[in-house]
């Protein structure tokens, strides 16, 4: 799908602000609310849009600290790294898993209550069958997150 001028400030738009009406938004770009809601379809449909959300701030749900963490895996073969990322994806606390190159297998990020909270976790890792290694490094404040350039 080829992306127009349009397209990218209705983007712009909806990571600002996702509840803006179509008119709003369609406002804007200079285009009809019915035209700008054809275009979100089409956009979702090409999975350009995956998902509208709300921004919510960690600390206010009690979880006050950020941990980034890496795993190595003991062998990669017989499925083991996607039976990891299965495991892990049914973990609550880790917000973000992501398959890396190098001498770690994975970054986590997690959002836990405390240091406690996350070594509970920590040691949950390690217990791992298929787990080697782990190292964590506790977030100092609160990490800034931007939007996805466009």
């Amino acid at each position: 799908m080829k992306l127009t001028a349009t397209d990218l400030e209705i983007l712009r738009t909806l990571q600002a602000d996702c509840y803006r009406s179509n008119e709003a938004i369609g406002e804007s770009v200079n285009k009809s609310g019915s035209a700008v809601s054809r275009r979100i379809g089409e956009l979702q449909k090409a999975k350009v849009i995956t998902g509208l959300h709300a921004a919510i701030d960690p600390d206010k749900l009690g979880l006050k600290t950020t941990v980034y963490t890496l795993v190595a895996l003991k062998h990669h073969g017989d499925g083991a790294t996607a039976n990891f990322a299965g495991v892990i994806d049914t973990w609550p606390n880790v917000v973000e898993c992501a398959r890396t190159s190098g001498s770690w297998d994975f970054l986590l990020k997690f959002l836990v209550r405390d240091t406690r909270h996350h070594d509970e976790l920590h040691n949950k890792l390690l217990a791992m069958p298929d787990v080697s290694r782990v190292r964590g490094m506790h977030v100092i404040g609160s990490p800034k997150t931007k939007p996805v350039p466009i």
